[in-house]
């Protein structure tokens, strides 16, 4: 099935820590009302307050928790190293996640010497229930550190995006 989604996600991060501060999600598609999420972090309590379309809830969340867009912020701020591997806390609104994400290659793409960064994200508070996201991304080298391809599997699908 195939529809137009039209979206725009934000992030905002706090320059002391570099952890978000907020983060805002807003969809809109066809047959669908729009979707309009805001997360605000407060990192000292642990503690996400959530607004999806004006219904209001606080989550607990782990100590230096980032939401998806600043994930992607801090992997492509790396210097990767062939082996090297990296884990993030990671909320989107709904659960908390581990974000796991490993350089096992150097390659050439789009004209970059880049970084193959292959990732997962783990659910932490369902362990019965245990959701996955399996990525690819290319994070070409310094200076430029440009996130220049990405695949994503999530249970919808696939999801393939370049830089061009």
């Amino acid at each position: 099935m195939l529809f137009n989604l039209k979206g725009r996600i934000s992030s905002y991060i706090d320059t002391r820590n570099l952890l978000p501060l907020r983060y805002e999600e807003f969809y809109s598609y066809p047959w669908h009302d729009d979707i309009k999420t805001v997360l605000i972090y407060d990192q000292d309590r642990k503690r996400v307050y959530i607004d999806r379309n004006g219904e209001k809830e606080t989550k607990h969340i782990f100590e230096n928790t980032v939401d998806p867009l600043s994930a992607l912020f801090f992997a492509r701020n790396q210097t990767w190293s062939v082996g090297e591997e990296r884990k993030f806390n990671l909320n989107n609104h709904q659960s908390n996640y581990q974000l796991t994400m490993r350089c096992d290659r150097y390659e050439k793409i789009s004209g970059y010497e880049a970084a193959h960064v292959m990732g997962d994200i783990r659910k932490y508070d369902a362990a019965a229930k245990i959701s996955n996201v399996e990525f690819e991304i290319w994070i070409s080298r310094p200076p430029s550190r440009l996130p220049l391809k990405m695949n994503v599997q999530t249970k919808l699908g696939h999801l393939s995006l370049q830089l061009r």
